[in-house]
C-alpha cells in the first residue's frame, strides 16, 4: 500500500521547515484527498493522526509565517475543512468524543475568509450530523 508514504508527503509538504505556502496548499489538497478516498481500514488506523494535522491548518498553526488573509491560507484552511467534513462522513467515531470541535469551527465562522467559508459550513454541517442525537458516531 501506498498509503503511510502518501500521508508522510501530504505531512512534509504541510509542515516541513522548508515548505513555500504553495507546497503548503497543495500537501492540504493531498490531505483532503486522502480523507475522501483512502481505504476504510487504513483511514480508521492513520485517522486520529490526520485529524491533528488539519486542526493545526485550520488554527494556523501550519503557517505562522503567512497572513491569515492570504490566498494560499485560505485555500489550505479550504481544503482542511474538506477534508474534516469527508472525515465526519467517512470515520465519524474519530470526530464523535470531540465535543469542543463543534464550539472551535463555530467560532472560526466569525473571522473566516469569503474563500474558506463555504468548506467551513459544509464541515460544521457534516460535523452535526456525527454530533445528532441517535447518531451512534
Amino acid at each position: 500500500s501506498r498509503f503511510p508514504g502518501v500521508l508522510q508527503a501530504a505531512f512534509h509538504a504541510l509542515f516541513a521547515g522548508d515548505a513555500t505556502p504553495r507546497l503548503q496548499q497543495q500537501g492540504a489538497a493531498l490531505a483532503e484527498h486522502i480523507s475522501s478516498h483512502a481505504a476504510l481500514p487504513l483511514l480508521d488506523a492513520a485517522g486520529a493522526h490526520l485529524l491533528a494535522g488539519l486542526l493545526r491548518v485550520t488554527r494556523g498553526e501550519a503557517t505562522p509565517g503567512l497572513r491569515p488573509d492570504a490566498p494560499e491560507a485560505v485555500s489550505m484552511r479550504s481544503h482542511a475543512y474538506g477534508a474534516l467534513a469527508a472525515l465526519c462522513r467517512r470515520a465519524p467515531k474519530l470526530l464523535a468524543a470531540d465535543s469542543a470541535l463543534p464550539t472551535e469551527l463555530f467560532g472560526a465562522l466569525r473571522t473566516e475568509e469569503a474563500g474558506a467559508r463555504t468548506p467551513l459550513h459544509e464541515a460544521l454541517a457534516a460535523l452535526a450530523k456525527v454530533h445528532a442525537p441517535g447518531a451512534g458516531g
